[in-house]
């Protein structure tokens, strides 16, 4: 997500009173599917969390943001993921769209 649109998702899901979001948590990135890779502003160390929707616990899948991008790029450089040339995308192997 853009700056622009990290603040516009922000926005809309913090209207909208859900069990499912917590306005301490900021988008990063979304899937279109409304999930989100969200940090969490309210626990120290500011940690990653993976919000899907219709769920009622989203895990924290890294202590910190740097953390989460080291593990990114180590599962990438891996072969881990695999590219999308004409999206641009990334999907871990197995899962392309």
């Amino acid at each position: 997500l853009s700056a622009e649109q990290i603040a516009n998702v922000k926005k809309e899901l913090d209207a909208r009173p859900s069990p499912d979001w917590d306005s301490g948590w900021i988008p990063l990135l979304d899937d279109d599917n409304d999930n989100y890779v969200c940090l969490d502003t309210r626990q120290p160390g500011i940690p990653v969390r993976e919000c899907w929707r219709g769920k009622g616990q989203h895990a924290v899948v890294a202590e910190s943001l740097t953390a989460w991008v080291e593990r990114f790029v180590a599962a990438v450089e891996k072969g881990a993921y695999v590219e999308d040339p004409e999206r641009g995308e990334f999907y871990p192997k197995g899962r392309e769209a």
